[in-house]
């Protein structure tokens, strides 16, 4: 049997995805695996470019853009492998992470979902986990900037496998059939909260996530601009969440904290006459205030 189905979702990363996959090659021993790259309608489509190269990468197109969720389903769903390891395209393997990490889930059946410690390119810590689920008190308290209030812990340091609430997407192995068990991430979501709230299901069975420090890869993600559509899919995807996970009353008041302070953001913004960021916010308040 296949012991690990590696899941690349593509969105117009070419060059970062041959980077990726080169490291995989060139970093994992003595398992046996598979690539499955999903293409989610790029631009330039990676399928030449992976014929030429990776021959035996198994490559999906998708004729629309389906999110990362969504992408990660279709993966999984032509996966073979005991394990499924869904990996971003913007990720260096530095080591033998995927053996690293399917050797510490198959002796512990205990552990719902694992991953490494990420790091930046120059060898920084990165985010590579959070502590706690989305809940009310941790988006008041980001949008606040009161997160000192949380466990902002997001990087092992300790040495040992660390018990935590996420195990952010970028690199997250699992049981295939726990994926397919829970139909893997909840397709409503296009993109954010979807990874936490996969693994919060997790974590109702009775599982544990946890971070795998000796299981090093590199991160390149860059910092993303304050637009509309990135907003305004963030909050449907907290409106979303808040609703499955709690009630309509939490989520009233998720949109009540949302219009609260990003009407504080609009003032200010106005205020320092920056026009495209007073426009952004112009816009969410009123996609957040028509919600229902």
């Amino acid at each position: 049997m296949m012991d690990v189905s590696i899941i690349i979702v593509n969105y117009n990363t070419e060059k970062l995805l041959k980077e990726c996959i080169t490291s995989i090659i060139d970093k994992t021993e003595n398992l046996l695996y598979e690539i499955i790259v999903v293409d989610n309608n790029s631009v330039k489509s990676p399928n030449k470019m992976l014929s030429e190269n990776f021959p035996e990468v198994i490559f999906v197109q998708s004729d629309e853009n389906l999110g990362f969720g969504k992408a990660n389903n279709l993966g999984v769903s032509y996966a073979k492998g005991k394990y499924v390891f869904l990996l971003n395209s913007d990720t260096i393997l530095i080591n033998n992470a995927i053996k690293i990490l399917f050797d510490f889930k198959d002796k512990n059946k205990e552990i719902g979902a694992c991953g490494g410690n990420l790091f930046t390119e120059d060898m920084k810590p990165n985010f590579s986990f959070s502590m706690y689920y989305p809940s009310l008190f941790s988006i008041i308290a980001y949008r606040l900037h009161l997160s000192f209030l949380l466990n902002n812990n997001v990087f092992n340091e300790s040495g040992k496998p660390q018990d935590v609430a996420i195990v952010i997407g970028a690199d997250l192995l699992m049981e295939k059939e726990l994926f397919d068990e829970l139909s893997g991430f909840d397709p409503a979501f296009f993109m954010y909260v979807e990874d936490g709230e996969l693994q919060l299901r997790i974590k109702k069975k009775g599982l544990k996530m946890m971070s795998v420090p000796e299981a090093k890869i590199i991160h390149l993600q860059g910092a993303s601009s304050s637009t509309f559509f990135k907003m305004k899919t963030e909050f449907d995807s907290y409106f979303y969440y808040f609703k499955k996970h709690f009630n309509i009353s939490s989520q009233t008041k998720y949109k009540y904290i949302e219009l609260f302070s990003n009407s504080i953001k609009l003032i200010y913004f106005t205020l320092t006459n920056n026009k495209s960021k007073k426009k952004d916010y112009q816009d969410i308040l009123k996609y957040i205030y028509a919600k229902r």
